[in-house]
């Protein structure tokens, strides 16, 4: 791919980015306001939109199991891989930010490519990372509170009934398509101020989110034999950045896992771009 294809290809993912950071510098736009509307509106139809009647179950599984394994290899990363460790790791390595950043990519850089693979992966690094707050906390309660999780039993739903999805996505495409530029624009805000970019724990959370990602991708795509198109979205997923667990939930960030948050769209930015550029494909390394 020429420089001048890669900047045309990467550029509608890029600008709602930079536009989302420009409003949060310049028009005191907070990444707050717009956290309602894109966790509670446009994930869920996002999810919904890209697995009901697209996906078979046994595919939706297996997605679901691979993002699982990435985020539950991330969290015992975290839990154990810290004791190891001069400079410590945050515990958002274990959750890649598929949402709000591979998504959109994959919709607006590859032709929308991928989409129900990330959304099932995506899935499957939720409930892992609710089902271990579960675990330490005790508090059932937080779940239910989710929208995506109805959006995706509904979603799972239609998987099984034949019923003819056309009205649906003509009445919910133009919310979704909008989610995409949302996703980004919200994301872009929550990058101000950029801050963690001296912070050696958010290039080591950065570095192990990715190298942890790209080894349980990589394992997957091989034992699961999965195709190239749908390999190709696992390890996009597998190599998203560190998300901030307020971005994702109703929960506290600390100033670690934000930073890790910040700097790790940077670099996977830089990362796709390289891909793209170079023709690499790390999901036919094995």
């Amino acid at each position: 791919m020429t420089f001048y294809s890669l900047i045309f290809k990467i550029m509608p993912f890029l600008f709602p980015l930079l536009a989302g950071y420009g409003l949060a510098r310049w028009a005191g736009l907070n990444s707050s306001t717009l956290s309602i509307i894109v966790r509670f509106v446009c994930l869920p139809l996002v999810l919904f939109s890209s697995i009901a009647g697209r996906l078979s179950f046994e595919l939706f599984l297996k997605l679901s199991l691979t993002g699982a394994a990435v985020a539950l290899a991330g969290y015992l990363l975290f839990t154990f891989g810290n004791r190891l460790l001069r400079v410590q790791m945050d515990n958002s390595v274990s959750l890649p930010n598929v949402g709000f950043f591979t998504i959109p990519f994959l919709a607006l850089s590859m032709g929308g490519s991928g989409l129900g693979t990330a959304s099932a992966f995506l899935i499957g690094v939720l409930i892992t990372v609710f089902v271990i707050q579960i675990i330490k906390s005790g508090d059932f309660t937080a779940i239910i509170k989710e929208p995506w999780l109805y959006a995706t039993v509904l979603g799972i739903i239609f998987i099984f009934i034949p019923f003819n999805m056309s009205l649906v996505y003509q009445t919910i495409d133009p919310v979704v398509d909008a989610s995409f530029v949302l996703f980004l624009v919200y994301l872009g805000a929550f990058l101000f101020p950029m801050t963690g970019y001296k912070d050696a724990e958010a290039y080591v959370t950065v570095f192990f989110r990715l190298v942890c990602g790209f080894l349980v991708g990589a394992i997957a795509i091989n034992v699961l034999s999965l195709s190239s198109v749908i390999a190709q979205a696992v390890m996009f997923s597998a190599l998203a950045p560190p998300c901030a667990m307020n971005m994702m939930f109703n929960s506290n960030s600390n100033q670690g896992d934000q930073s890790a948050a910040k700097v790790g769209v940077l670099v996977s930015v830089i990362l796709m771009a390289v891909i793209l550029f170079t023709g690499w494909k790390p999901w036919a390394v094995f």
